[in-house]
């Protein structure tokens, strides 16, 4: 995440916070917490997996974000959150691309360790977005 995002990101939580009157005052510190690091290769990562997802699955970033629960959307959600931690992103950091908790992303981690052992067009779709990723 660079400067500008993050002091975005702030802004925006800080405003929903006044607007609806709601906390947001621990989300606030954990962003401002988030180390700020330079613009290199993981900048566009989200971007290049989003996309390859889109490719091979059909499921664009928007239903991915989605609070929708369908088991195809919740699958793929665990391959995106196992691809951003190979790009070094941490669980904060991914729970607010997929605007989740955290510990949804931890979660997911887990799920998707276990559908690749246990489930084969979970292992397949996944194979297929990770060779995309790489050619791209």
């Amino acid at each position: 995440m660079n400067q500008e995002t993050k002091t975005e990101l702030i802004k925006i939580l800080h405003d929903v916070e006044v607007t609806t009157g709601a906390k947001y005052t621990k989300l606030i510190g954990e962003v401002e917490r988030i180390k700020v690091e330079p613009v290199y290769q993981r900048e566009d990562a989200d971007i290049k997996i989003f996309d390859a997802v889109e490719q091979v699955t059909g499921i664009n970033a928007i239903r991915l974000i989605s609070k929708n629960r369908i088991r195809k959307y919740s699958d793929t959600r665990a391959m995106v959150v196992f691809l951003l931690r190979d790009y070094g992103f941490t669980f904060v950091e991914i729970g607010l691309i997929l605007n989740r908790h955290y510990t949804s992303a931890i979660h997911l981690s887990t799920v998707h360790n276990a559908m690749v052992n246990q489930d084969k067009e979970y292992r397949e779709t996944f194979t297929k977005i990770s060779d995309l990723i790489k050619n791209i």
